[in-house]
């Protein structure tokens, strides 16, 4: 299957639905392969794509239905996006396993004023897989707007596109990328303590996230 071009949806070839990427850390179709059900304006909110990116081998798309998603507002009008999802190894129902991506904005492009194309920044990806007392952090930077309902207390948008790397890790191997692009729709509800939890609990696991200063902010923010 050929890499997506950045998230533009595309012709994805049909295969049959696949383990194998969560086989490679012994957790059982958590992720599946898509099957041409994937496109960044036809999916439903909080499915996540992830193209699974290697040097030495075709790069992979999979895709997450993610069941919980909030956000918290930061000074200036940013952004803290957290989605979640937690579910059971298939191979041992005791055990679970959690998925979290965190956005984190530094600076807010506004439809119509902000000049802005898919190889902009403006925010910090964090994809956090924990299973256990092991987890892993894959993170970097992609660009993702939004619109605000109801007052301010729903966020609706996308992600347009973000390449991650391991960084952060602790416990038994949860390798699982070399290097990884995500993409998708969301609309979330603020919940200031939620988030607040989730972005502690990732912290408390793996160790502060490193500081990273984006180069310049957009011309209006």
């Amino acid at each position: 299957m050929k890499p997506t071009n950045q998230c533009e949806h595309a012709q994805h070839q049909q295969v049959a639905p696949a383990r194998c990427y969560f086989q490679k850390i012994c957790i059982a179709a958590v992720l599946a392969v898509s099957a041409g059900l994937f496109g960044c304006h036809s999916a439903p909110f909080n499915r996540v794509a992830v193209t699974d990116i290697r040097s030495d081998a075709t790069p992979e798309l999979y895709y997450e239905d993610f069941d919980e998603s909030y956000f918290r507002l930061r000074d200036g009008g940013l952004v803290d996006l957290v989605l979640r999802k937690q579910t059971r190894a298939a191979a041992d129902q005791t055990r679970k396993i959690v998925q979290i991506i965190v956005l984190r904005s530094y600076w807010k492009p506004f439809p119509g004023r902000t000049y802005a194309n898919d190889s902009m920044l403006n925010a910090n990806l964090c994809y956090v897989l924990i299973k256990g007392d092991s987890a892993i952090s894959y993170e970097g930077g992609g660009f993702f707007q939004y619109t605000e309902k109801n007052g301010g207390e729903v966020i609706i948008g996308k992600l347009e596109c973000g390449d991650l790397q391991p960084l952060r890790r602790v416990g038994g191997d949860l390798s699982t990328f070399e290097r990884a692009r995500i993409s998708g729709k969301f609309k979330a509800r603020r919940d200031d303590r939620r988030t607040t939890q989730i972005i502690n609990r990732i912290d408390h696991l793996l160790g502060p996230p490193p500081r990273i200063e984006p180069a310049h902010r957009g011309p209006d923010y």
